[in-house]
């Protein structure tokens, strides 16, 4: 394990549970940081593809999973799950380089196709 992570752990108080919502949400947002910064460290210059899939979730929103689909570095081709999210603002969000894009896959999202809306648009 990693040193960081194990100088948190012996010094953290051992009555701790972590069991409020809040500090949960804040503790899946940081490591699903931590994961998104290194796919995009290993995205890094390459040309990439971006899939897209929606589906409702419980409460009726529309949510939308983001996979990236790239070549990495040895020359194997890598496809991994990025995030859940509104697609917007993402690739400038995460220095993903728009014009590297090769692909676009939507599986079931067609409000992202559209010529006057969505992501093409």
């Amino acid at each position: 394990m990693n040193d960081e992570v194990n100088k948190v752990i012996d010094n953290a108080p051992r009555n701790t549970k972590y069991i409020y919502p809040k500090i949960q949400k804040q503790i899946a947002n940081i490591l699903g940081n931590k994961v998104r910064t290194m796919i995009r460290i290993k995205v890094g210059d390459s040309k990439f593809s971006v899939l897209v899939d929606e589906a409702l979730d419980v409460s009726n929103k529309d949510k939308m999973t983001i996979i990236l689909r790239f070549v990495d570095s040895g020359g194997l081709i890598r496809e991994m799950f990025f995030k859940v999210i509104s697609v917007g603002n993402t690739c400038s969000q995460y220095d993903l380089q728009v014009e590297n894009i090769r692909r676009q896959g939507y599986d079931g999202a067609n409000n992202m196709r559209g010529q006057f809306k969505g992501l093409q648009a």
